[in-house]
Parts: structure tokens; C-alpha cells; sequence
């Protein structure tokens, strides 16, 4: 009996690859390819290679530092972003102060809904809590900033939003934690980051 030859091209991919039915030409090609069609001259495959925009070396190099650098400015954002939180927590005014801008505007549910300009309507709360009665429960409080998202736009505005999820402990030992939907605004000034606007909302 004879054996039957085994066909070993059967799983072979073939060596030049199918041309799609409908190929995408740049605008240039196919002003290149009309051009050469109403003349009867030249051939356009040839011309399709030498006429492909090239894009530079550097150019992808240079896109790669950008992104690198974006990222850097993004990771020391939420870092200034979250020691703001951590003064709220602990009552530091000054480091609040530092971080926001002398005009800083908000909504927030403690306004009751209105557009408050300025740092005097938050003053309020570090000048008159008792923040060394409270320090053992302010000291197991903790904010995080959960899905944060920063959104660079130009080369000094940064506007990040997230939800804050404050954990704190009762006198009684019993732990909770509340949320708020939150947007802050960040200005590059001389000085550096600042805060300049936010928005607070309690999920409904």
C-alpha cells in the first residue's frame, strides 16, 4: 500500500500577505493617485511607497518624555492633593493655606449650595473647633481618594476629581465611613500648585 505524502504547506501562512479590498491612503496618495490615473502616467504603487509620510525618530522619543513627564506632574499632584486632605483632617491651617490660592472659590454642602470666594469662610472651622479635644479621634482618621483622575490642560491647569472616603473611629471604638463626590481644581503659579476652585457633592 502506499502512503499518502503529507501535505506540509497546509499550515504554512502564505508569504505575501492578502491585500485588503478597500485600502486607506493618506490625502496626499490619493491626490497622488487621481494625478497619475488622469494622466495614464506612472505607478502608483510605486509612488503609494514614496509618497508615505514619515514620521521622525525623535518625534516618538520626544512623545515618550511627554508622556513621562505627564506622569511625574500627575503623581505630584494627588500627592499635593492628599496632604490638602490630611489638613483638613488634622486641623492644619497653614498647610491648608500654603496649598490654596488667597482666591479660592468652591461649592460645597457647608455653603449650603452658594459660591463661596475666598479662604475666611473656611478659616471658620480651624479657628473654632476644639481640635485638641478631638485630636485622639482626628489622629485614627484617615481620607482616600478613590478612582482619582487628573486631567492636564495646557501647561498650567490640572483639574482632579475623585471620591473621598473619610474613615474615622467613634469614641465608643466604632468605625464608619462617609463619602463625597469632589473636583479640584490645581493653577501652576510662581509658587507652585495651588488650589484654585472645588466642588463638593454628598451622594444622593
Amino acid at each position: 500500500m502506499r502512503r499518502l505524502a503529507k501535505n506540509t504547506n497546509a499550515n504554512k501562512i502564505p508569504s505575501s500577505p492578502v491585500k485588503p479590498p478597500f485600502p486607506q491612503y493618506h490625502p496626499e496618495q490619493i491626490l497622488e493617485k487621481e494625478r497619475l490615473e488622469k494622466e495614464g502616467d506612472g505607478d502608483f504603487e510605486q509612488t503609494l511607497i514614496q509618497t508615505v509620510p514619515s514620521v521622525p525618530a525623535s518625534s516618538h522619543r520626544a512623545a515618550a518624555r511627554i508622556s513621562a513627564d505627564m506622569s511625574l506632574i500627575e503623581r505630584d499632584l494627588l500627592d499635593l492633593n492628599q496632604k490638602l486632605l490630611n489638613s483638613i483632617i488634622t486641623g492644619d491651617w497653614m498647610t491648608y493655606k500654603d496649598l490654596c490660592d488667597e482666591s479660592l472659590t468652591c461649592f460645597e454642602p457647608e455653603s449650603r449650595g452658594e459660591f463661596v470666594k475666598g479662604l475666611e469662610f473656611h478659616r471658620f472651622y480651624f479657628d473654632n473647633l476644639d481640635w485638641e479635644g478631638i485630636a485622639s479621634q482626628k489622629s485614627k482618621a484617615k481620607a482616600t481618594m478613590a478612582s482619582p483622575n487628573v486631567r492636564i490642560i495646557g501647561e498650567n491647569v490640572a483639574i482632579i476629581t475623585y471620591v473621598r472616603l473619610l474613615q474615622t473611629i467613634s469614641e465608643d471604638g466604632e468605625p464608619s465611613c462617609s463619602k463625597t463626590e469632589e473636583t479640584r481644581v490645581w493653577q501652576l503659579m510662581d509658587e507652585g500648585w495651588k488650589n484654585v476652585h472645588f466642588h463638593k457633592a454628598v451622594p444622593s
